[in-house]
């Protein structure tokens, strides 16, 4: 790798600036990369995806104030923190001094970022501070800011998206040295809780509160750029134009060798990892009993488990149940579960016991299932003693919410059981997660990006994905496809877009939706409309002849008003 680019934009000349690919901290992070054995291949990749980012951020080194938006845009569980982390590393070996990170509007996912990013600059302190709002408050000031910056060290502030956090961060760039400071600025999930919420009141100038914070950090800092960073994009380009967290331009981040995602789960093979649960079974939540489906995604998540350690594979190993949004809901699937859990690991331990054999019933039947999707698998008799030892080797059936964490306690099994709701939905991993049941879906219309979100069985599991299955509802199997197509067609979209200069905003925010269940976004930040006619092409770009725009859009109210009894409003 050459240890200097230089990018040439396709749009502005004036922008040009060069970037060193070769420094301190790019290499700090590559080192750690490499150690964690991600493969070159990859490591070029994400170090690629943050020069063709840094290049479209205002160039550090200039005398003017200058600041901008961008959206760097990825696949949901496919590694964008790498990513972003990259980034940051690349814009401190540019005369970058600062980067702030918004890490999440939930303490696991600040600490889950926390983490990360102290794992992957393991440099010293004193070329590198880094800091979080939750537990370095009394250092996040203008005073131990401006002494850090003079000592020559980097600084990266992590802190929730919350108003109270973000202001505590804008009020260090009330400073007018530090506001003129080069900062780099990551929005980690973009797409949620920072676009203003109250977009569409009755008050035009009334804000939601995280949407003002964090444009009053945009207003102090007067060299910035302001980065984006989800695999749900939706809203961020359906917003106004004008508002001033459009995206002036965006990249696409391009999963690595080994990831499964919506085209794997949800194209063309799907029926072979997706289970339908029938709609004549009892209910999970609403009944007693405990749905026939249930024991099935419990017998193939031990029989899997069997299945990776007979191939040498002793990684980790999980099951999600994603039940509902209600805590309540939570408690008692977690109590059904783990009886279940209890009387099969009793069942195991007495294998040669004649109650083994109601337990037996269940493991073959899952074998048999995997065998008739074509898996290749050797004979129950050889993996009946892994399966086995899966069983009496399962963690207790970990609650995953706003009360319970249970991320420590996971650590403690290779082989472990999630109940969980909102905490489980966006953002987090669950290593090795091989087995899911979702039954959680709104009863009318869904939104596109919170859906995907949910998809925490994407990732990278190439070498297991043969024996990853999802038990869900029909309705969600359908959801699921309809948003692989509309992924696919608003990538093709940006890609298309991208290989002729257009600028980012002048992309036609025009996408494919085949469903009538699904809406893109929630209706509080962006308004759409749908419209349902054969031959529909999608406009790429925007038309910025006035004349020319004016004779379209006449055309287009005349396609409305002959399809009113087609179109739906949302």
């Amino acid at each position: 790798m050459s240890d200097i680019i230089n990018v040439i934009p396709q749009t502005d000349n004036k922008d040009i600036w060069t970037i060193k690919s070769d420094g301190y901290y790019n290499n700090c992070v590559t080192t750690v990369m490499k150690e964690e054995d991600y493969p070159e291949e990859s490591i070029n990749s994400i170090v690629q995806n943050a020069i063709d980012t840094l290049s479209q951020c205002p160039n550090p080194n200039s005398n003017n104030e200058s600041s901008k938006t961008g959206i760097v845009i990825g696949k949901v569980q496919s590694g964008k923190t790498s990513n972003f982390i990259s980034l940051i590393g690349l814009a401190f070996d540019n005369d970058y001094q600062i980067a702030v990170v918004l890490g999440g509007n939930k303490n696991n996912l600040l600490e889950q970022n926390v983490t990360r990013i102290k794992n992957s600059f393991r440099v010293d302190a004193m070329d590198l501070v880094i800091l979080d709002t939750n537990k370095n408050d009394d250092v996040i000031n203008a005073n131990e800011i401006s002494e850090f910056i003079k000592q020559n060290r980097k600084i990266i502030i992590i802190g929730l998206k919350h108003q109270k956090h973000i202001d505590k961060i804008s009020d260090i760039f009330n400073n007018y040295k530090l506001s003129m400071i080069p900062t780099i600025i990551i929005d980690d999930e973009g797409d949620q809780a920072t676009l203003n919420t109250k977009k569409y009141s009755k008050d035009k100038k009334k804000m939601s509160t995280i949407y003002e914070a964090v444009l009053n950090l945009k207003n102090r800092i007067k060299k910035h750029c302001f980065i984006s960073v989800t695999a749900t994009p939706q809203a961020n380009i359906l917003i106004d134009t004008l508002d001033l967290l459009s995206p002036d331009f965006g990249v696409l981040v391009y999963p690595g060798t080994g990831y499964c995602g919506l085209s794997e789960f949800h194209g063309d093979n799907q029926d072979k990892y997706i289970k339908v649960i029938p709609e004549d079974e009892i209910s999970l939540l609403d009944s007693p009993g405990i749905p026939n489906s249930v024991y099935e995604a419990l017998a193939a998540f031990f029989v899997s488990n069997g299945v990776r350690k007979y191939r040498g594979d002793f990684g980790n190993h999980a099951l999600l149940f994603h039940p509902s949004q209600r805590k309540v809901d939570h408690a008692s699937v977690v109590a059904k579960l783990q009886n279940v859990v209890e009387s099969w690991k009793h069942k195991a331990d007495c294998y040669e016991d004649i109650a083994y054999q109601s337990l037996k019933r269940h493991l073959v039947s899952a074998h048999n299932k995997y065998k008739s999707d074509g898996v290749n698998l050797p004979s129950f008799d050889d993996l009946e003693e892994f399966i086995l030892d899966s069983i009496k080797f399962c963690s207790k059936v970990h609650l995953t919410n706003s009360d319970t964490d249970a991320s420590k306690n996971s650590e403690l099994y290779k082989t472990n059981i999630f109940v969980g709701g909102n905490m489980v939905e966006r953002g987090l991993t669950i290593k090795g997660l091989s087995i899911t049941y979702i039954i959680r879906r709104a009863k009318t219309t869904s939104n596109v990006d919170n859906t995907e979100q949910r998809a925490r069985w994407f990732g990278y599991k190439e070498d297991y994905i043969d024996i990853c299955r999802v038990y869900t509802t029909q309705q969600i199997k359908d959801d699921f496809h309809y948003i692989f197509e509309h992924d696919e067609a608003l990538w093709d979209t940006i890609e298309k877009a991208e290989q002729r200069g257009t600028p980012f905003k002048e992309i036609g925010r025009v996408f494919k939706n085949n469903s009538k269940l699904l809406r893109l976004t929630r209706a509080n930040v962006a308004k759409t409309q749908n419209f349902d006619f054969d031959q529909f092409k999608s406009q790429n770009t925007v038309i910025l002849d006035e004349k020319v725009a004016i004779e379209n859009n006449n055309l287009l109210e005349n396609i409305k008003n002959n399809n009113k009894e087609r179109l739906r409003v949302l």
